[in-house]
């Protein structure tokens, strides 16, 4: 089943990407990508004390979510979408530079509970939308339960890591 499940991904990923490629044509990705370097130009002229001040906002609300303890998943998510907002608004702007999110090992945790949520449901979805033997369900519940349990660990260790990134 899990074989099945793979193969099933990678050919919905495979089809995806090949319509999105299909849609762009070469003059298009020219002219994405010249955009993209005039918005980057223009974001690089901005006034630097806005922008501090738009980090620092920021960073202050994350830090006001990380107050709450323990976290719960959804405020985990909602942390880690924060970090990644000011981690790549951060890129954009100063990619050289060390800047207001500091600490790698706590996104990383983020992620891979992230991973951990987004592989559970797709396996619960996976599991509602074919008929499988008794043999091959139980295996894709343990497999179900032995990520959520890991899962539940990688919460615990998030709940004991987020004082760092303040």
């Amino acid at each position: 089943f899990i074989i099945k499940f793979t193969a099933d991904l990678h050919d919905a990923g495979y089809v995806a990407k090949k319509n999105f490629s299909k849609m762009l044509k070469p003059s298009l990705k020219k002219e994405i990508k010249k955009n993209a370097a005039k918005i980057v130009q223009h974001l690089r002229k901005a006034d630097v004390t806005s922008l501090k001040d738009l980090l620092l906002k920021k960073r202050k609300r994350i830090e006001r979510l990380l107050r709450h303890d323990p976290l719960t998943p959804g405020e985990v998510h909602e942390t880690r979408k924060r970090i990644k907002k000011i981690y790549y608004l951060q890129e954009i702007l100063h990619p050289r530079k060390k800047g207001f999110v500091t600490n790698d090992q706590f996104q990383e945790l983020l992620g891979k509970w992230h991973d951990g949520v987004i592989l559970v449901n797709g396996l619960t979805r996976f599991q509602k939308n074919h008929q499988w033997k008794a043999r091959e369900i139980n295996s894709l519940k343990a497999l179900i339960e032995r990520v959520t349990s890991k899962n539940e660990k990688l919460l615990q260790s998030i709940n004991k890591m987020k004082n760092s990134y303040s």
